[in-house]
């Protein structure tokens, strides 16, 4: 749950005491890998894929993982590397499914996706096969439809899934359907009014405020409080959902003000937030 809601450092400690209560089962090792690679810790992260692997975890799951933080650390050999032992490897599992289709997402969106269904084929309610088809079909050209109708399906199954309800809620946004991404928007901070959910909130109210300006007071709103809060400020720059509020007067200063924020002493910030 930490880990979902953006809290990688909560989630290690989660995990490491789940480690150390079943030391003998890979799963908790994978888990502290994916906590730890949101940390910035990628070596770290990969040792403890390589000791999940010594427990039994799958060696085409903890290949393509292992190749998926090299390359967003920059190791573009070690990636390849990485990779290529995944390939030699029929996948065992649905995560091993899901951890090759992640491993080729960015170069090969369709076989991506084909990995991620077969996923799926093996276990009909496996959670990140059915988050990863929606994200699949997502980038694609002209299959944001496709994608919503992918994320009906999850939310079928998971109708509390936060980070499902916000990425629908984007999607909605995008294609103009204002009614039904604000339902989508005020059900997830209804369920998790975190940081996290914030910013990814923003985003709806931001991409609706094109057609609807008085959206946009809403989508600073909620991205300021994210922001204040540590959450969003490795996205901010690159996020295409705040293209439209980008120039606006606003959101260059809510962004000035927020960034003298983070770097005031942590007296002035309880000064200026009291509870």
């Amino acid at each position: 749950m930490h880990l979902r809601r953006g809290d990688a450092r909560a989630a290690l400690a989660d995990f490491d005491e789940a480690a150390r209560g079943l030391p003998g089962r890979p799963e908790p090792k994978i888990d502290r890998a994916l906590a730890l690679h949101q940390l910035g810790r990628p070596a770290e992260a990969i040792a403890s894929l390589e000791a999940a692997e010594t427990l039994g975890a799958s060696p085409a799951r903890v290949a393509f993982m292992k190749a998926r933080i090299r390359l967003e650390s920059g190791d573009l050999e070690g990636a390849r590397r990485d990779r290529d032992e995944g390939m030699r490897h029929r996948p065992e599992d649905a995560p091993g499914w899901v951890a090759r289709g992640l491993a080729r997402v960015d170069s090969d969106p369709q076989e991506a996706l084909e990995d991620f269904r077969e996923a799926l084929r093996q276990d009909p309610r496996y959670l990140p096969a059915l988050q990863n088809i929606a994200h699949t079909l997502a980038i694609l050209p002209g299959r944001t439809s496709e994608a919503i109708a992918a994320l009906d399906r999850l939310l079928e199954l998971y109708p509390d899934s936060v980070p499902a309800l916000g990425r629908r809620g984007i999607l909605l946004a995008r294609l103009g359907r204002r009614a039904e991404a604000i339902r989508d928007a005020e059900e997830a901070l209804r369920l998790d009014p975190s940081p996290a959910t914030r910013y990814q909130v923003a985003g709806i109210f931001a991409r609706n405020s094109e057609a609807s300006p008085n959206d946009l007071p809403e989508a600073l709103r909620l991205l300021e409080s994210a922001l204040r809060a540590g959450v969003g400020w490795e996205r901010i720059d690159n996020d295409q959902d705040l293209d439209p509020i980008r120039d606006h007067p606003a959101f260059l200063e809510l962004v000035r003000a927020a960034r003298a924020f983070d770097k005031a002493p942590a007296g002035v910030r309880e000064e200026d937030n009291p509870r």
